[in-house]
């Protein structure tokens, strides 16, 4: 098995043909990354994504009784 550079990334075509980059983990939402693999700006987002600093499932994002 091939050992993916960036674990959790994975990309997807849009139904406009154009390829999209994606983070998905466990307890947190898919975030669609603005910039492509490779540059410096991938490289802030992907290392914000595996800091937690993206929009986490939480409890504390719902009020009580509400789900």
């Amino acid at each position: 098995m091939k050992k993916r550079r960036y674990p959790g990334v994975s990309h997807y075509f849009d139904r406009h043909g154009k390829m999209r980059w994606r983070f998905r983990k466990a307890g947190f939402p898919a975030r669609q990354l603005q910039h492509a693999p490779g540059t410096a700006g991938f490289e802030a987002e992907y290392k914000a994504c595996l800091a937690g600093r993206m929009h986490r499932v939480t409890e504390e994002r719902h009020k009580p009784g509400s789900v």
